[in-house]
């Protein structure tokens, strides 16, 4: 058995078992692995771990480029141009996007933009941003 939570890290004090089953443990961890986004580390790292929000993105973005060899990560001349616009979420309790991380609130996704080009708008994924960016 195990203790698990959801929402802002806080455990719910919910007990579930595992199955003795191996197909059940796999369809298990496949859904775990799902709520383990970039922006959910951030926010965790942030809120329980006592680090700059600014500094939790610098480690999800630039650190993880340079370790993996990515071109992406940074955003400088020459670099790729591929970048996620987000903002504070909507009905979050932060005042703006870094207090709403250090909250525990995973930030809204505006707009990404693959190779200069805008890929796709608000994410259905992750709360509505408060304010959406538009290309001028």
């Amino acid at each position: 058995m195990r203790q698990t939570g959801r929402g802002h890290g806080a455990g719910d004090g919910l007990v579930q078992r595992r199955s003795a089953d191996p197909r059940a443990q796999g369809r298990q961890f496949r859904r775990e692995r799902r709520e383990q986004t970039i922006e959910s580390r951030i926010s965790l790292l942030a809120s329980l771990g006592g680090i700059a929000p600014a500094a939790a993105i610098c480690c999800a973005t630039g650190n993880t480029a340079r370790m993996r060899g990515l071109d992406g990560g940074l955003i400088a001349a020459g670099r790729a141009a591929d970048l996620m616009f987000m903002d504070r979420a909507q009905h979050s309790a932060g005042s703006d996007m870094l207090d709403s991380i250090v909250r525990g609130d995973i930030p809204g996704i505006g707009m990404v933009m693959i190779d200069g080009i805008t890929r796709c708008g608000r994410s259905r994924n992750t709360p509505p941003a408060e304010r959406v960016p538009s290309i001028a």
